[in-house]
């Protein structure tokens, strides 16, 4: 009632385009931050539910090998830590990995063994904040072998970058390459996923030209 007693205040023109197009704006901004929220939920969602479906000895809260506490997260804190690797860990990945190559290169073989320790437990840091990520279980496999040959932990984490990552493209040809030249100790089962990493990359021109170059 007092409200409808107020004088009605006539806004003109040129103030009614300003306050509409703010008013407009306004809803713009809404909706694309309510899509970005959405977004962000199913992603994180689709990347827990790859998590849990790893084995578990797999799981996030066993891989979380530099915790000081040495106790996993809880789960509340899960679906943060399904980021990708942090770029920090990257650098550390690059530079461990030039080391190993200017070690071979020098014929160190000592150095080249400390810098793929190194390498690793960069990687398995990365692994332990993005344990969804194939590229990082297919690098875990590469210098698990390297390190200690066809061991279980080998071929558990080959397993998992499949797992995590069965469609991905631009992996499957350094899968499938590292496969290649891994072949005699694989089992079936593996075989026939690198198999159906060559489907992939036989069904994209671009891969299969890339691929050919080689």
């Amino acid at each position: 009632m007092v409200l409808a007693s107020l004088p009605k205040t006539k806004l003109m023109p040129r103030q009614e385009r300003k306050v509409n197009g703010a008013l407009a704006a306004a809803a713009v901004a809404m909706g694309l931050a309510g899509l970005a929220v959405l977004a962000a939920v199913t992603l994180s969602l689709r990347m827990l539910s790859v998590e849990l479906s790893l084995p578990a000895n797999l799981r996030l809260d066993e891989l979380r090998l530099f915790s000081v506490s040495g106790v996993g997260p809880p789960p509340v804190e899960w679906l943060p830590a399904l980021a990708p690797d942090p770029l920090r860990v990257h650098a550390r990945h690059s530079a461990c990995q030039s080391r190993l190559r200017q070690a071979l290169a020098d014929h160190d073989f000592h150095g080249a063994a400390t810098a793929r320790l190194e390498c690793l437990g960069a990687v398995e840091e990365a692994l332990s904040q993005s344990p969804a990520n194939g590229r990082l279980w297919l690098e875990r496999a590469k210098l698990v072998y390297e390190i200690s040959g066809p061991t279980q932990p080998f071929h558990d984490s080959l397993s998992a970058s499949w797992k995590t990552a069965p469609r991905a493209g631009w992996i499957a040809i350094d899968r499938l390459r590292f496969a290649a030249a891994v072949w005699r100790f694989l089992p079936e089962e593996s075989k026939s996923r690198a198999a159906a990493d060559a489907l992939i990359i036989a069904g994209s021109e671009g891969l299969s030209k890339a691929m050919a170059r080689e």
